[in-house]
């Protein structure tokens, strides 16, 4: 069928689906191990793509070459394709705001940055190899979150220069139109003069983009690829600091550690089927405290010995490889894919919990990491309080007081005060926030996750368009560091969102809490970086002191630290 379809395209003179025909051809002769036919398929995509460009196509076709020059053991071939079509990806798609332009990308997206990742480690030389392997790393994620906010981009402000802001929009629009042209349906044979009006707009919108990075490097992080390199980040780690950044590739999970002093990978920790299974027994052991109190109590100690079984578990292969290399207090810990929904912090090594030993803090990259650290912290301003009470959250009366009495100059938006206009104005600038309500998240639409205040819902798309300058912004509702994790994955979500508004860091949940030790858990932890504390270690006291009262993890470890430790 397929060489039917490439025979058709042929002679309709669609170049551009006879290509896509062709690639398909190449890998069925791949799945049949004929190699001289996938050949002949990618030899006559040459032939097209020489005299006719096709920019929209290069992707798959440069894919196809990476795989066949791996089977045929060319490494520095298959890293030259792949890096070409990861180029390509980057280049054309973060730019493409409509859906029927985006099918030819489809498939084999992270496959690509994967196989940089690991071609780079196994046939570069070590030293160049681990900074390669790191920003294919950073760039998958990266790319992740261009991608999906593509979908968002016109409902996006920010306070970025306003001219060349339009003139970015302007750009991109032009681009999109003449993308579109391009498609076999409305020109079946694009002119060479097509292209080259193309180029020098591309050429444009690069500088355009560099120009505003220079500027405001975060909001164009959400435009364009853009990483942190292993020595920018080195540099900007503090001494005290480990970052342990965590990747998947294929079914192989790896493990970057990198402080001021020194940066190694640590390959073949597990594979990511295993924890995944650990992850639902984990899960299943948690979700047991939804069946109430009298049932909990009666099983506290098989409770306790299940989950700190699954804990165990998850130390040995995502842990204990790397500990030994860890010589700093404070663990900055970047997951990749579903080990974001992981509490490191509690992982158990059989006597003692990671939080026993070190303070913990994570990110959804590090190039977010990196923004936030580099933000100086806001000073000589009020906090402010928000609390909304519902049946979701009945304990938000006696938090917000708690908190009151803890801090009295506070700014404090309670029930019917707690209007969506009163948050946005008043979260401008902030000491911290601290919002107590119901939080709601979205898994079929990240971007409309949200929590609830008195006249309606703050979602993670109003949070980009905000400004929320403080040092730090805690979310004490249930599931609020839930976000969804793009293919290659920087988070998008309430924690993404709020990053990007100006939150220097984050405290948020990872499943439904307990009231009353959240309460508690949140005062201890107010106490301690009021008196002095960095936020990570007051969070490392205050679970410590929670567990003293409630010694299974559910109760003292749900709470994540996101940001600027």
């Amino acid at each position: 069928m397929a060489a039917q379809a490439e025979t058709a395209f042929d002679r309709l003179r669609i170049p551009s689906k006879r290509v896509l025909s062709l690639v398909l051809l190449s890998r069925v002769g791949l799945r049949l191990n004929d190699l001289s036919a996938a050949d002949t398929c990618v030899n006559e995509i040459s032939a097209l793509i020489r005299y006719t460009k096709i920019p929209l196509v290069l992707f798959p076709y440069h894919t196809i070459c990476a795989q066949i020059a791996e089977r045929r053991l060319q490494w520095d071939e298959a890293l030259r394709h792949y890096e070409c079509a990861a180029q390509e990806l980057e280049d054309h798609h973060a730019r493409l705001h409509r859906d029927d332009l985006r099918v030819t990308f489809l498939e084999g997206r992270q496959h690509v940055y994967e196989s940089l990742v690991r071609l780079s480690l196994d046939w570069m030389e070590p030293a160049k190899g681990l900074e390669s392997a790191y920003a294919w790393c950073e760039r998958a994620r990266s790319r992740g979150l261009v991608e999906l906010l593509s979908h968002y981009a016109p409902s996006i402000r920010t306070q970025a220069e306003q001219p060349l802001l339009a003139k970015v929009n302007q750009l991109r629009e032009e681009l999109s139109i003449q993308y579109s042209r391009l498609r076999p349906e409305a020109h079946p044979m694009p002119s060479v003069s097509s292209f080259e009006s193309i180029a020098p707009k591309e050429q444009e919108l690069a500088r355009a983009l560099r120009e505003l990075a220079s500027m405001h490097p975060e909001y164009a992080s959400l435009q364009q690829v853009s990483v942190a390199t292993l020595d920018t980040l080195r540099a900007l780690l503090p001494n005290r600091t480990t970052l342990v950044e965590y990747f998947t590739a294929a079914d192989e999970i790896l493990a970057f550690v990198v402080s001021r002093g020194d940066a190694r990978v640590v390959r073949h920790l597990c594979s990511a089927a295993e924890i995944v299974t650990l992850q639902e027994r984990l899960a299943f052991q948690l979700e047991k405290f939804i069946l109430g109190r009298d049932y909990v109590a009666a099983r506290a100690r098989q409770i306790l010995e299940s989950t700190n079984r699954h804990l165990l578990g998850l130390y040995q292969k995502l842990m204990a490889p790397v500990i030994h290399k860890i010589r700093t207090p404070h663990i900055a810990v970047v997951p990749h894919g579903t080990l974001h929904l992981l509490p490191f912090h509690a992982f158990y090594n059989g006597k003692t919990y990671a939080i026993d030993e070190y303070e913990f803090s994570y990110a959804p990259s590090a190039s977010v990491l990196k923004y936030c650290l580099e933000k100086p912290d806001v000073v000589e301003t009020a906090s402010l309080l928000v609390g909304v009470v519902d049946e979701n959250a009945p304990f938000v009366r006696e938090e917000i007081s708690a908190l009151n009495r803890l801090f009295p100059s506070s700014r404090v938006l309670r029930d019917q005060a707690a209007t969506r206009r009163a948050f946005i104005d008043n979260s401008r600038a902030s000491s911290f926030v601290h919002i107590a309500t119901h939080a709601m998240f979205r898994q079929d639409n990240p971007m409309f996750s949200s929590f609830k205040l008195a006249d309606g819902w703050i979602t993670a798309l109003d949070l980009f368009s905000m400004t929320c300058q403080t040092n730090l912004v805690a979310l004490s509702g249930c599931q609020t560091g839930v976000s969804a994790v793009a293919g290659s994955d920087d988070l998008l979500g309430l924690v993404r969102g709020f990053l990007y508004a100006g939150a220097r860091s984050m405290l948020v949940s990872l499943w439904n809490v307990n009231d009353e030790s959240t309460t508690a858990l949140m005062i201890r932890f107010y106490r301690e970086w009021r008196q002095g504390a960095a936020k990570s270690a007051a969070l490392r006291a205050a679970m410590l002191a929670v567990r003293e009262t409630h010694p299974n993890p559910f109760y003292w470890a749900p709470f994540l630290l996101v940001g600027n430790p």
